[in-house]
């Protein structure tokens, strides 16, 4: 079997690698940890000029439709810049999961606006209990008449600071004899400005965003809904087999996460070796001691 790239995922990476080492120094990086949004919104139209939000996206929707492993390089080169912002939570759980579960209207409605770079939409699945199945999720959406209420809290959010949507997986049966079953999807809106420390209503004032402080100063929020009126029309897929889709989706993510933290584990292998090379003790460089040469062999 061949492993070597093909022409186009060369060219994706090669451009993706000179395209952040303009744009995306360490200075930038460490700029973007302390921002509000923690991206920058010039670069966001930059990458969309280049399709790679849509890059996903099927081509009848404006997008690129480009393979899953020509998505893994371009997050490999963007973990190698250590990238911010909310590329992953839009361009690849959103993307999957409206792929996966949205009806054709759905579709036309809103992967256009993330391959162009105007919607961001983010995932939300997690609550407490912090468990990876449908029994952790305890979020209820009860329908009343054409709408969805929607009351739960969901945390590790990414990017819902920044997001103009949120996909949200509640509970619209409550007494399933499998757990994962009984679990919907819905398309909800999260228009508005957040101040300060990112603590506050969006201008759906059912739904509080508070940004969670985080090791890494990624941008993890709580998000709480309180009887917040969805309609019936943005629920994604047929009702009560949304945890078949997240399966689908959270196995795919987890696979791109670990192409985007590859890049970044080259990168600090690449700085380590230099500095080992530089960085002098005893009159020679420490990359000369056998200890450090073991490590470097682990």
């Amino acid at each position: 079997m061949n492993f070597d790239l093909n022409t186009e995922q060369k060219m994706l990476k090669d451009s993706a690698r000179n395209f952040f080492s303009r744009e995306a120094d360490k200075e930038f990086i460490r700029e973007m940890e302390n921002d509000e949004k923690g991206y920058s919104q010039k670069m966001w139209k930059k990458m969309a000029r280049l399709g790679w939000m849509g890059l996903l996206v099927p081509e009848k929707y404006n997008g690129e439709e480009m393979g899953f492993l020509d998505m893994t390089v371009l997050l490999e080169e963007m973990g190698y810049a250590c990238l911010p912002g909310p590329f992953f939570s839009t361009a690849v759980l959103s993307v999957i999961t409206l792929l996966e579960s949205a009806n054709e209207k759905q579709k036309k409605r809103l992967l256009p606006k993330i391959a162009d770079g105007s919607q961001i939409i983010t995932l939300g699945w997690i609550e407490e209990s912090g468990t990876y199945s449908g029994k952790g999720i305890s979020a209820k959406a009860e329908l009343k008449d054409d709408n969805y209420i929607i009351s739960g809290t969901k945390l590790f959010v990414p990017d819902a600071n920044t997001a103009d949507k949120i996909i949200v997986a509640a509970r619209t049966d409550n007494s399933p004899e499998d757990p994962d079953e009984g679990i919907s999807l819905f398309v909800v809106d999260l228009k508005g400005d957040l101040k300060g420390d990112l603590k506050g209503d969006t201008n759906n004032k059912s739904i509080n965003i508070e940004a969670l402080k985080t090791i890494r100063s990624d941008k993890l929020c709580e998000v709480t809904f309180k009887n917040t009126i969805v309609p019936k029309d943005n629920m994604l897929g047929e009702p009560g087999k949304g945890w078949e889709t997240l399966n689908k989706v959270l196995l795919k993510a987890a696979v791109a996460k670990c192409a985007e933290m590859s890049g970044g584990a080259k990168r600090v292998l690449e700085m380590v070796v230099e500095y080992a090379k530089m960085r002098h003790q005893f009159g020679r460089p420490i990359g000369s001691f056998q200890a450090i040469q073991t490590g470097a062999a682990c």
